[in-house]
C-alpha cells in the first residue's frame, strides 16, 4: 500500500490540519498525533474523531504504540 501526501507542512495551524485530514482520501483508518504538547495533541485527536469519526491515538511521551 502507498501514500501520496499532498501539500503538508509542520507549521501548518490547528485549523489547517483538522481541514487537511478532511480532504484526505480515502480517509484514513486511524489518526496518531504526536510533536507538541500532549494537551494539544489530545486537543487534536478530540477534534478529528468529533468531526470525522476516525480513530484516533494521542501517545505519551515515551509510550510505544504497534502498528499493524
Amino acid at each position: 500500500m502507498g501514500w501520496k501526501l499532498g501539500a503538508f507542512s509542520g507549521h501548518s495551524s490547528f485549523k489547517q490540519l483538522v481541514s487537511w485530514v478532511g480532504s484526505l482520501e480515502p480517509k484514513p483508518k486511524k489518526i496518531i498525533t504526536i510533536h507538541g504538547d500532549y494537551s494539544r495533541c489530545i486537543e487534536l485527536a478530540s477534534v478529528l474523531y468529533q468531526q470525522y469519526r476516525v480513530e484516533t491515538v494521542a501517545p505519551k511521551n515515551l509510550e510505544t504504540i504497534r502498528l499493524r
